[in-house]
C-alpha cells in the first residue's frame, strides 16, 4: 500500500493564479506518485466545491483539510508564500496542522524521500 502525501502550495481567489499552483502541484504529485506516495491534492477539490449543491463554507473546507491532512503520513509544502510574498494563510494551516497530527512536513524533494524511507521503516 502506497503511504498518502498530502500536497500544500499557495492557492489564490485569483483563477490564472489558482490554476497555476494547482499545475504546479500536479506536477509535483506525479513526480511523488512515482517515488511511490500516494498523493493527495486538495487544490482539486475545485470541481466538488463548484459542483456541490450546497455553499460550503471556509470552515467546511478546513474541516475537509483536516480531516485528509490527519490521513497522511507526509505533507509535501510547495511554499509558504504567495508568489507577492505574503504568507499563504492556507499553508501554515495546513503546517500548523499537520504538526499536530504527527504528520511529516517536508520542504524539499530529499525530505519526501527521506520520509519514504521512514516510512518503509528506515532510521
Amino acid at each position: 500500500m502506497r503511504p498518502l502525501i498530502y500536497v500544500a502550495g499557495p492557492l489564490s481567489e485569483l483563477p490564472i493564479v489558482y490554476l497555476g499552483w494547482l499545475a504546479k502541484m500536479n506536477d509535483e504529485a506525479l513526480w511523488l506518485f512515482q517515488g511511490g506516495w500516494a498523493p493527495v491534492i486538495p487544490g482539486n477539490d475545485l470541481l466538488f466545491c463548484y459542483r456541490s449543491p450546497i455553499l460550503l463554507s471556509k470552515n467546511d473546507l478546513l474541516e475537509i483539510d483536516r480531516s485528509l491532512i490527519s490521513a497522511c503520513f507526509a505533507m509535501r509544502v510547495l511554499s509558504k508564500e504567495h508568489e507577492n510574498g505574503k504568507p499563504s494563510e492556507g499553508v501554515l494551516y495546513e503546517i500548523e496542522v499537520a504538526r499536530e497530527c504527527g504528520v511529516k512536513v517536508c520542504y524539499t524533494r530529499e525530505e519526501v524521500n527521506h520520509a519514504m524511507h521512514q516510512y518503509r521503516g528506515g532510521l
